[in-house]
Parts: structure tokens; C-alpha cells; sequence
């Protein structure tokens, strides 16, 4: 069950966006309502590649895996200060 306090909260969306990316951030502020903020990081891949291919993408996966880890333990800590 949801109150009017929480009907009125913005809701919060966030992106891990490879770094050569520059079309994911306008897009996705574009196509939501400013009832949702966009949090975006980049994903820097650790080896260098020309352009865009299948071996650049897993490397960034395997780079956004790590980057989502960072992120759940610094929420793990986050929440635990807040008890």
C-alpha cells in the first residue's frame, strides 16, 4: 500500500553506461518524466579497443560486474550506519 508522501517521492534510476557512450544519458532523460532522476555512471574498460565489438563488450560487462559490487557493498555499508 502505497501513502501520498510516497506517490510524490521521485523515483531513482540508475545506469552503468559504457564510456564511449554519449547516447544513453539524453535518451533515458528524454524518456522520463522529471518524477524519475537518472544516476549514471560510466564503465571504463581496463584494455584499450579500437571500436566497438563483442570482445569490447565483455570486457566492459565484466568491468560493470565489478562496478556493481563496489556498489552493493557500499550499500551494505550505507544501510548498516543507518540501523
Amino acid at each position: 500500500m502505497y501513502s501520498k508522501a510516497d506517490s510524490n517521492r521521485q523515483t531513482r534510476l540508475g545506469l552503468l553506461v559504457p564510456a564511449g557512450n554519449t547516447t544513453f544519458e539524453p535518451d533515458f532523460h528524454s524518456a522520463f518524466s522529471s518524477q524519475v532522476s537518472i544516476h549514471s555512471h560510466r564503465v571504463i574498460a581496463q584494455r584499450s579497443h579500437a571500436s566497438e565489438s563483442y570482445e569490447s563488450m565483455d570486457d566492459i560487462n565484466e568491468e560493470a560486474v565489478k562496478e556493481v559490487e563496489k556498489l552493493a557493498l557500499i550499500l551494505m555499508l550505507f544501510s548498516s550506519l543507518l540501523s
